[in-house]
């Protein structure tokens, strides 16, 4: 369990040489203390501490099934949990060779561009505000370009959109689909 929990926040931080965990035994229960550097303490922890409580859940539950948000469930034994834990590490090793861009961090993120929100109901005649979101990975500004491919029927405003993200920041810009009424 100690390596486990050690190999996940490695996989996790920035500095993966500071990942310690330790063993605590009590009379009733057994603590593992997990101490990493400070600038990635935010990392192990997460937003709300989701992903400190996603470690525990999967700790705590050693699941045989897995479902995630995307894609069907799949069977998994310990083996395929801490190959799960140890793919995020071979990830930024290959990305980190193969990309030939020094800001690697492009590849490591898939979600450095996005549309928010995700999913969108709306109907014909309608107009919905919809928010590209942009997150710069380089030690300078970003100038981006981006247009919408829509369906026929469709209109975006703007139909390209400009816009500077600073360094090492994230930005974004709002923008507005419509259906057309037949």
């Amino acid at each position: 369990m100690k390596q486990l929990i050690e190999d996940i926040a490695k996989a996790l931080v920035d500095i993966p040489e500071e990942v310690a965990v330790r063993v605590v035994e009590g009379e009733q229960v057994t603590v593992l203390e997990l101490r990493v550097a400070p600038s990635d303490l935010g990392k192990v922890i997460g937003k709300q501490g989701r992903t400190a409580r996603s470690i525990r859940t999967i700790l705590d539950h050693e699941p045989n099934i897995i479902a995630p948000g995307h894609g069907k469930p799949y069977i998994a034994n310990r083996a395929d949990l801490e190959d799960s834990k140890r793919r995020p590490e071979g990830q930024q090793r290959y990305f980190s060779d193969v990309i030939a861009d020094r800001d690697s961090n492009f590849g490591l993120n898939p979600s450095w561009l996005r549309l928010y929100p995700y999913q969108l109901s709306t109907k014909p005649g309608s107009v919905s505000a919809l928010e590209r979101r942009l997150r710069n990975y380089r030690s300078a500004p970003m100038r981006l370009e981006a247009a919408l491919v829509l369906p026929e029927g469709w209109t975006a405003g703007p139909e390209v959109d400009r816009f500077e993200v600073p360094p090492m920041s994230d930005g974004h810009t709002v923008f507005t689909v419509e259906i057309l009424v037949d």
